[in-house]
């Protein structure tokens, strides 16, 4: 009796024009078994299977990340340095900033990120400073929330906006709010390298904000205060209105 044929056919010959190939290779896959033929396109072909696949999945994230579902644009970032918040009270906080900040069919939010770096592992408190420098670097982050010997180590280094020109626009758009504001302001001395020493705005005691009371963070000594590098002003200005309703 003869033995069943299971070695996997030689390829076609190279050199040839790519039609012709095409022609052997069908006539060739006419003539095997169900399984000889997946052993014969597997071993000859699966770097193109494989790379199809890949195509295929990737195309399937671009389109998913892109125009299925995209990310939310962050519209104000805030780095919180100090103090306790929990999850609930964070999730609270950027729900009710995200009500006054964001229009309701926009793919927008609020985002806050914990960078605690006045912690006891100094592993840890480093690898927040680098990763809130990066930030600060790229422009991503807008407003800080830090205690009091933060707020003067952030001053001294220059990373903190003077608060005069914001609180401006806000006495323009709401008197009341501006006098409620003015009156948790923290003063302190500024000095940049550019001159122009003297006692300046640099952060706002948030302690007694309804908003931050609405959300269970109060009955903690800390300011909010403005990265120098921020491009959101205008949401900054929206959100400081938002905070002393």
């Amino acid at each position: 009796m003869e033995e069943e044929r299971n070695e996997i056919p030689e390829k076609s010959p190279i050199g040839l024009p790519f039609k012709e190939q095409m022609r052997r290779e069908k006539a060739k896959l006419k003539t095997m078994p169900f399984k000889e033929k997946v052993a014969y396109i597997w071993e000859y072909y699966r770097a193109y299977i494989i790379g199809f696949v890949i195509f295929i999945a990737l195309i399937g994230v671009v389109l998913n990340a892109w125009i299925i579902n995209p990310n939310p644009e962050t519209i104000l970032q805030i780095s919180w340095n100090s103090g306790y918040i929990s999850p609930e009270q964070s999730d609270d906080l950027r729900s009710l900033l995200g009500e006054k900040l964001i229009d309701e069919n926009a793919n927008e939010e609020v985002s806050i990120t914990e960078f605690l770096v006045n912690v006891a592992d100094p592993s840890f408190m480093a690898a927040g400073i680098q990763r809130q420098a990066a930030m600060l670097a790229g422009r991503m982050l807008d407003v800080f929330i830090l205690d009091e010997p933060l707020l003067e180590d952030y001053t001294y280094t220059e990373i903190l906006l003077p608060l005069e020109d914001i609180l401006g626009e806000i006495q323009k758009l709401n008197k009341d709010i501006y006098d409620r504001i003015l009156e948790n302001v923290f003063l302190t001395v500024y000095e940049p390298q550019s001159g122009g020493t003297g006692e300046r705005i640099m952060g706002i005691f948030i302690g007694s904000s309804p908003l931050f009371k609405r959300a269970g963070v109060f009955e903690q000594e800390l300011y909010l205060s403005v990265a120098v590098s921020t491009q959101r002003t205008e949401n900054i200005i929206k959100a400081l209105i938002a905070i002393f309703e």
